[in-house]
């Protein structure tokens, strides 16, 4: 079983990774440091751990920046299809979601192809230089 794990943008850096054990109205609590996550601040941006490990096992988060095997360039998202969205009389909801790799105009869901996270969306590659993501996929 994967651990259920998160890490927290704040709009200025990047948590820790930390295991999620309590939501505080309008927060998220960090309990390694007690830290409250202000979850209603349009800065906030919560991601999550897909369960992977790269070949250096660090751990692959949504909103990272990954080379596959095949020397390709990514971001990992999650995907929700709501094209795929199906109602049960029970009263629950199924829907097509996971994990998906983003490059440029394509997305695709094999994620076991992820070789190395390079860096994140937040803080860039290597030089920290701040890539958006609208700003990465463009052209």
């Amino acid at each position: 079983m994967r651990a259920i794990k998160f890490r927290v943008w704040d709009g200025r850096t990047m948590s820790a990774p930390f295991c999620l054990n309590q939501i505080h109205s309008g927060g998220l609590i960090n309990p390694d440091d007690e830290n409250l996550f202000d979850i209603e601040d349009e800065d906030t941006v919560i991601m999550q751990f897909i369960g992977f490990l790269d070949r250096n096992d660090r751990e692959i988060y949504e909103g990272d920046i990954v080379r596959t095997m095949y020397g390709t360039t990514g971001e990992v998202l999650y995907y929700l299809s709501e094209e795929h969205k199906q109602e049960f009389p029970s009263g629950g909801i199924g829907c097509d979601a996971g994990f998906i790799i983003r490059e440029g105009d394509r997305s695709y869901r094999n994620i076991n192809t992820i070789d190395e996270v390079i860096g994140n969306i937040y803080e860039g590659i290597d030089n920290g230089k701040k890539i958006k993501s609208e700003e990465k996929h463009q052209g």
